[in-house]
């Protein structure tokens, strides 16, 4: 009974299903996505030092805001346009319903279209004695041909050295 309580025992650890195999760098986004906030904030000018070169880090930060801010808008303002490009395409999309529903009944009552494809009628070849074929002559006729035959062996050609039986262990070569 003691072996079948270590056996127990053992089975009934906690074993890990995710290993990462060492350190994971988990600032590139590791196994959370990565989400970007909304609108970029502007710099607040108090947040710098009064001295000049805290104007000259303000302007820096001030010419990023406002590269962000564009860049921002740029992507936000397609969205609109999106949605209105939607829009048209859906009422593009019923006209064209439509236009196929009344062509689709005019060519069910028999008349067809002016862009409705047609096929051309084709030329008439006269009958004229050069056209007709003469299934006598040679060009028409199969030629003879002969009978197939197997292959024949020279049996006194062949000796039994020569001869190597496929399921034979012996190597090849070997008498």
């Amino acid at each position: 009974m003691a072996k079948g309580k270590q056996k127990k025992k053992r089975n009934k650890q906690y074993r890990p299903k995710y290993v990462t195999g060492g350190r994971v760098d988990m600032s590139k986004g590791g196994r959370v996505s990565l989400a970007h906030g909304g609108k970029p904030v502007q710099p607040i000018r108090q947040d710098y030092p009064w001295t000049a070169a805290g104007t000259i880090q303000f302007n820096k930060a001030m010419q990023s805001y406002t590269q962000q801010l564009n860049a921002w808008e740029a992507e936000h303002a397609t969205m609109a346009t999106q949605e209105e490009l939607q829009d048209q395409f859906e009422s593009e999309r019923r006209e064209r319903i439509i236009e196929t529903g009344t062509t689709a009944e005019d060519v069910a009552a028999g008349i067809m279209p002016e862009t409705f494809p047609t096929i051309p009628t084709p030329k008439e070849i006269p009958d004229d004695a050069d056209t007709k074929i003469d299934q006598a002559a040679e060009a028409f006729k199969m030629q003879q041909t002969k009978a197939a035959e197997a292959a024949k062996v020279d049996m006194g050609a062949v000796t039994p050295e020569a001869v190597i039986p496929c399921c034979s262990k012996a190597p090849i070569g070997a008498t």
